[in-house]
């Protein structure tokens, strides 16, 4: 029966032996009543949750470092992006600058030939003053044939045709006062004009491009 008793006590002590893990904070298993066999078990379950808590908190820990690499690589991948598009961005204005610059020499060319940039300018706006005068002019001289020549009009009594005529009257004032406006807006501005040869930026404003955006670095 010692035997027996002998075998099993080193068989227990050799498992123990075998899990060195636990051997420092858990009793042998050779224990020999229930009570103690009872508190190794809870010390056993303290130890297993101790270790699953370390395995959460490192997993928790390499999740976050998962997500920092992955969005360090979206970054990285936006700055490249972001590099291809300054570089198109380069090449257009580069192109533009080009553009402009070749249209600029061909017109001063064109305008030397014309007898200079102040008659350039005078005969510009000689053009936009004919514009306006026809506008306010024949414009409104059309509407008005138009309304009075109408079978409505006809069709009216005599006292509203002359209410008509009299409104159509002051539409006519006020549409000379404002084409007289224009006109001297447009000889104001030829008489400022001191500059002795078109510039970029009198070229970008007439083919409507943002000088600024062409020219962000000058």
């Amino acid at each position: 029966m010692s035997n027996v008793m002998n075998f099993e006590g080193d068989s227990e002590t050799t498992l123990v032996q075998e899990n060195d893990s636990f051997s420092d904070i858990l009793p042998k298993l050779s224990c020999r009543n229930p009570e103690e066999r009872s508190t190794g078990s809870v010390l056993l379950l303290k130890e297993i949750r101790r270790l699953e808590n370390d395995l959460d908190r490192q997993i928790r820990d390499l999740t976050k470092k998962e997500f920092a690499l992955k969005r360090a690589v979206k970054i990285m991948q936006t700055y490249d992006n972001e590099l291809k598009t300054i570089e198109l961005i380069n090449k257009w204005r580069s192109i533009c600058q080009c553009g402009m610059s070749y249209m600029l020499n061909t017109i001063l060319v064109k305008i030397d030939r014309m007898g200079g940039y102040q008659e350039y300018k005078r005969k510009e706006i000689e053009a936009r003053k004919r514009q306006v005068e026809y506008q306010y002019d024949d414009g409104i001289q059309q509407q008005m044939e138009e309304i009075l020549e109408s079978p409505d009009f006809f069709h009216l009594p005599i006292e509203e045709k002359e209410e008509i005529r009299e409104r159509m009257d002051e539409k006519v004032r006020e549409a000379e006062e404002m084409k007289q406006n224009e006109l001297q807006k447009f000889e104001n501005e030829l008489r400022k004009e001191d500059n002795d040869e078109m510039t970029l930026q009198e070229l970008a404003a007439k083919l409507k491009v943002d000088y600024d955006m062409v020219y962000t670095n000058q």
